[in-house]
């Protein structure tokens, strides 16, 4: 699995945010609305904004949680510390 995934390969389970598989189903491409997303919270939280802001200034600029409804700062923690391991 681990060589698959560093050619790039879906390997199964929840595709990352930031992420989308590719039209071939075998790959993983990035989805350019989720990685705006990614790079807004990414300069907020440098900017020294907190979890809770971070998630209201994202909903105050139309951009929802994946799964939709509301970010919470949980969520936030989670979509930055998974981004910035990248």
């Amino acid at each position: 699995m681990a060589v698959l995934a560093a050619a790039g390969r879906y390997t199964g389970g929840t595709v990352p945010y930031g992420q989308r598989l590719a039209a071939d189903g075998l790959h993983l491409e990035e989805d350019p609305a989720e990685a705006e997303v990614l790079t807004v919270a990414r300069e907020l939280r440098a900017a020294g904004a907190s979890l809770r802001k971070i998630g209201a200034e994202l909903a105050a600029r139309g951009m929802a949680p994946r799964g939709g409804g509301r970010w919470s700062a949980a969520a936030v923690g989670r979509l930055i510390e998974a981004a910035e391991a990248r």
